[in-house]
């Protein structure tokens, strides 16, 4: 089964978190250290109890 839509886009990709599809824009592509980072960053903020203002 192809799993390339139409629109060039994957399923995969579609399910991915807003943020995430935010961060791999602003990187320009994604890959196994942005998903990591990504990963770390969201654990740490959510251990220092840190929110957005």
């Amino acid at each position: 089964m192809n799993d390339i839509n139409d629109d060039g886009s994957s399923d995969t990709r579609r399910r991915l978190p807003e943020k995430l599809k935010r961060c791999i824009a602003f990187h320009g592509h994604i890959c196994p250290g942005l998903v990591y980072g990504y990963m770390v960053a969201k654990q740490a903020k959510e251990l220092l109890g840190l929110r957005r203002s």
